[in-house]
């Protein structure tokens, strides 16, 4: 929404000269509302992060999440998708029968819990793009 307001005034500050400095600073105040959205978005994503951990055991993986564990048993993943997209972190989902699909993301050394994870699980159960090791 932010973004076609930004638009909006934009064209207007363009094709209308007369209302130029009005538009330009009502665009100027949305992109500062919408950094500060961002941002402080992004900060209480970093801050929730630093509470979990993921750990992988010889059979199952160990989620903590703060005074709370999860565990995954191997045996229960039906589907492994490792996703990397074009900006950003790699990414996890993983299928588990009578759970449902859990996303695993932000979590350090992302990297070497896919390779790991895929190693030990069989080879028709994963798909993505798994990093190489």
């Amino acid at each position: 929404m932010a973004g076609v307001i930004l638009v909006y005034f934009g064209y207007k500050a363009w094709s209308d000269p007369a209302d130029r400095a009005g538009s330009i600073i009502v665009a100027l105040i949305v992109l500062g509302v919408m950094v500060y959205y961002l941002g402080s978005a992004h900060v209480r994503r970093v801050a929730a992060a630093k509470g979990h951990s993921l750990a992988l055991t010889s059979d199952a993986i160990v989620l903590h999440d703060g005074p709370t564990e999860h565990r995954i048993p191997y045996a229960a993943i039906e589907k492994l998708t490792i996703r990397k997209p074009l900006f950003g972190e790699r990414w996890m989902s993983v299928k588990v029968r009578e759970f449902g699909t859990e996303r695993l993301y932000g979590y350090e050394g992302i990297d070497d819990l896919a390779i790991s994870l895929a190693s030990r699980l069989p080879r028709e159960s994963v798909s993505g793009r798994v990093p190489s090791a």
